[in-house]
């Protein structure tokens, strides 16, 4: 009869221990799970942070091509770093030519080279300021708006269209939280208004409104 109790024991002990150990790989589990979705959150929030120092960066290029007083010279040199004609020599991958490709920090002008400063307010947390350039593509496109009319017809003013490329690095807290965005932007410029009847030389046969401003992007990486 005492075999038998001291049997049963034993078993009883074997099953504690068999529990025991599946309860510590259930809390290992669980802790490696509850490691990774925060490495996970904290991942997302630096590249958050990166995406609004670009998106920064990209709204202060476009300040600065919003007025209407003349620009300089986009020529990448002297003052003019980061303000440069379109870059012709694209590697075949964007990203990679924006991320390890061009130089955003050199401080002369060059092919591959040159950028300017985000001087906007930015979170200390940033391992790097933003910086952004801007292409000046080598298109214009024309078109005319509407303005008024008189007893002659309607009176339109013709439009001149700049387009302009910019693209802007953002980056977070940690070196790999790297985000470039890139935007297509229209300078709009009106002209002398004119009687669209008489014509007066005008070639123009539509309308369509003068907006300055952003008109496509798209995030590179």
């Amino acid at each position: 009869m005492s075999i038998k109790i001291n049997h049963q024991r034993g078993v009883v002990l074997i099953l504690a221990l068999v529990i025991l150990l599946v309860m510590t790989m259930i809390g290992v589990s669980a802790m490696q799970s509850s490691t990774l979705n925060e490495k996970m959150a904290g991942n997302m929030n630096q590249r958050n942070m990166a995406f609004q120092a670009a998106e920064a960066a990209l709204r202060a290029a476009e300040s600065f091509l919003e007025p209407e007083t003349s620009l300089p010279t986009f020529d990448n040199t002297g003052a003019n770093i980061g303000l440069r004609p379109a870059i012709s020599n694209f590697n075949v991958n964007l990203m990679n030519y924006w991320l390890n490709v061009y130089d955003w920090i050199a401080t002369n002008g060059g092919n591959d080279a040159g950028s300017v400063l985000y001087t906007g307010t930015w979170d200390p947390a940033l391992d790097i300021q933003s910086r952004y350039v801007i292409e000046r593509l080598p298109f214009i496109t024309m078109s005319c708006i509407l303005v008024g009319s008189n007893s002659a017809g309607s009176i339109i003013a013709p439009v001149t269209n700049y387009w302009y490329r910019i693209t802007t690095r953002g980056m977070g807290g940690i070196d790999n939280a790297v985000v470039i965005l890139q935007a297509n932007y229209r300078k709009s410029s009106v002209g002398t208004s004119i009687n669209l009847t008489t014509g007066n030389g005008n070639s123009c046969q539509s309308t369509a409104a003068a907006a300055s401003g952003r008109q496509s992007w798209t995030q590179l990486r």
